[in-house]
């Protein structure tokens, strides 16, 4: 089925109950659950269409996982959002608690990929320009 009200599309991310679309011009769109704050519009509503969310620019990678979303800004700065329960957005917190917009992953520079793994409370990654990996 085609997702209506979506052209332009550069790039696509599935977590485990919401998607994520990169379109051309840097904004990233999100549809599905928003517990936690996934989706990454501000808020924790729920989504049953592509909605725009807070990044509306300069995005040029999205990943998704279980329960949080991340992206890459042009600047090679990795943004992170949704739960946060043992660190795994980066905020040098391990503070339970949610995220529902994005904001940068602390001390990372230089990103050239990020990913997220998907099952349980899922572990960002990162790939900085020099090879180094940071979970």
């Amino acid at each position: 089925m085609l997702v209506r009200g979506l052209t332009k599309v550069i790039a696509i991310a599935a977590g485990e109950d919401r998607s994520l679309v990169l379109r051309s011009h840097g904004s990233v769109w999100a549809w599905g659950s928003n517990v936690n704050g996934k989706l990454g519009d501000g808020t924790a509503v729920n989504r049953l269409t592509p909605t725009a969310t807070l990044l509306t620019s300069q995005i040029t990678a999205i990943a998704a996982g279980s329960k949080n979303s991340a992206a890459l800004r042009d600047d090679s700065v990795p943004l992170g959002w949704g739960i946060n329960d043992t660190g795994q957005l980066g905020s040098g917190s391990l503070a339970p608690g949610f995220r529902p917009h994005a904001a940068p992953m602390i001390n990372l520079t230089g990103v050239v990929a990020i990913a997220f793994s998907t099952g349980g409370l899922s572990r960002g990654m990162a790939v900085q320009s020099a090879g180094t990996v940071w979970p």
